[in-house]
């Protein structure tokens, strides 16, 4: 299935690049905006907007798998 295609095209260089952003934009929110409430803000934006994608993608893996036993029968 395509599980084990998926994981090892993960890229590596994502963990680093992620780390950087999130430094970035917390520097940015201490520093410049002197609010750190910015920073909870944007994140807790980006994390809800990631796990409903995700959910979603589960949901269509759910189907899918569904179809192919449905197929079988």
């Amino acid at each position: 299935m395509a599980d084990h295609r998926l994981r090892d095209e993960f890229p590596r260089w994502l963990v680093p690049a992620v780390a950087a952003l999130m430094l970035a934009t917390f520097a940015y929110s201490v520093l410049i905006t002197a609010n750190i409430l910015v920073w909870f803000a944007l994140w807790s934006t980006v994390l809800g907007l990631a796990l409903t994608v995700f959910v979603v993608y589960l949901l269509y893996r759910l189907v899918v798998a569904v179809e192919e036993i449905a197929e079988k029968t």
